[in-house]
């Protein structure tokens, strides 16, 4: 017999009117194969149905990843259409689903099947011990992928298909490993699911090799917004977490964009939509600091003039704005250049980092204290420059400091690509650090 106490099972059926299909009786005793009868394909947006639709007019192999916001839909669709290939598939083949949390996984899984009509008992059957589902005589093995070790239970093993749930939190070696397993005969389906990688960006190994080599790998990605799903949302969901999420967890969780390495700081900065002189002949106060390169000749490092226009907010905080200028070779040529600068945007106080050095420096100096005509003092910066500098990203990130839309490009780019890991680019934000900070303090 298929199964042990028959007689009970056909008994609680017939009572409770369990056989719905002309051939289900006949399939349950096995005398007969139950061809599957799937729903209507069911999308909860536009988003999906296009994934859908695509994948079904693929008659070769497919390679797709789905990428982008977090509730966006991207893990249904990626998982619904996984479930239905296997549904339709030849008999007699295997399939791999890998996740981060095998336990989420599964649930998953058993969700996307009730979709599908699909139930445990009767279209499948779940093995706790192997941690398989048995369709018919088709398998769907689960893998955990938090560490390299856990793809054993799909080492050596040939699949029609494959699915990563989160992939950019998987092992990267249970990642290869999924794929290489995918050689079946026949049509083969893979399908990883993704929010973008916040703190390895563009460097996580999913957008590395794959999304920005889709050309030369011929993987078809496909990119999610929070708001392609938001009618499926709670009222006000994406609002909410504008006001919960910094500018740079908005732009991966809700945009789903792939930023640049966090080791570049201020990545998410932004630009002011205020024109020069809206700010300018504003009741905005502004300060300058210039951090002069050292060294004599031609110096291997720029020296950095940052100003910062601020105005003071009802809840007591206050509002930045900056821009500056970036001076190749010795400072003291740029003199001239800079005092002009400083009276044409008229500056309440300037400052400057008292390590101007070489030959008649002391009488450079007092030359430009006399050219500005301002209030104008040195100061000594002695707190280590990487952790100054890091104290300006809760502001960025904020939206509090913005980039002056008029600015000179070449100041924001350097403020803005600051690498904290390899110390590359640090002129302009150190100059921007220090003005901010002797504002405030």
């Amino acid at each position: 017999m298929k199964h042990p106490h028959l007689a009970v099972q056909l008994l609680y059926k017939r009572l409770y009117n369990f056989f719905e299909t002309p051939n289900e009786l006949a399939c349950f005793l096995g005398l007969e194969k139950e061809v599957p009868i799937l729903p209507p394909p069911f999308f909860k947006n536009t988003k999906q149905q296009e994934v859908f639709n695509f994948v079904a007019a693929q008659k070769e192999s497919v390679f797709l990843i789905l990428h982008g916001g977090i509730k966006s839909g991207k893990s249904y669709i990626s998982l619904y259409i996984f479930l239905r290939e296997i549904i339709t598939a030849a008999e007699n083949t295997l399939w791999l689903a890998t996740g981060y949390n095998l336990s989420v996984l599964r649930t998953n899984v058993e969700q996307i099947f009730a979709v599908l009509g699909f139930f445990e008992g009767r279209q499948y059957y779940y093995n706790g011990s192997t941690f398989q589902y048995t369709i018919g005589s088709k398998i769907l093995r689960l893998c955990g992928a938090n560490n390299a070790r856990s793809f054993a239970n799909i080492r050596g093993c040939t699949a029609s298909g494959a699915y990563a749930n989160e992939a950019c939190l998987q092992d990267t070696e249970v990642l290869l490993e999924l794929l290489k397993r995918v050689s079946a005969p026949g049509r083969r389906l893979k399908i990883f699911d993704t929010n973008p990688d916040k703190h390895k960006g563009v460097e996580s190994f999913v957008y590395k090799n794959f999304i920005s080599k889709k050309k030369e790998t011929g993987v078809s990605c496909f990119h999610f917004k929070t708001a392609d799903n938001e009618t499926n949302l709670p009222l006000g969901y994406i609002e909410e977490q504008k006001k919960i999420l910094s500018v740079l967890d908005q732009r991966v969780f809700l945009e789903g964009e792939w930023v640049q390495n966090t080791s570049m700081l201020f990545f998410p900065l932004q630009k002011s939509d205020m024109t020069m002189e809206q700010v300018v002949s504003a009741p905005w106060e502004r300060l300058a600091f210039f951090d002069p390169a050292t060294g004599q000749g031609v110096n291997s490092s720029s020296s950095a003039l940052a100003i910062v226009y601020f105005l003071k907010q009802e809840d007591g905080s206050y509002f930045f704005i900056f821009e500056g200028r970036l001076y190749a070779g010795l400072w003291a040529d740029h003199l001239d250049n800079i005092a002009a600068f400083l009276k044409a945007r008229n500056v309440h106080a300037f400052f400057y980092e008292s390590n101007l050095i070489g030959k008649g420096a002391f009488e450079r100096e007092h030359r430009f204290c006399e050219m500005f005509g301002g209030r104008v003092a040195s100061v000594h910066n002695s707190k280590e420059k990487i952790a100054r500098i890091s104290s300006l990203a809760p502001k960025i990130e904020k939206g509090e400091l913005l980039a002056a839309a008029w600015g000179d490009v070449a100041f924001t780019e350097a403020v803005r690509l600051s690498e904290l890991n390899t110390k590359k680019n640090l002129d302009a934000a150190d100059a921007l650090e220090s003005a901010v900070r002797l504002f405030l303090h």
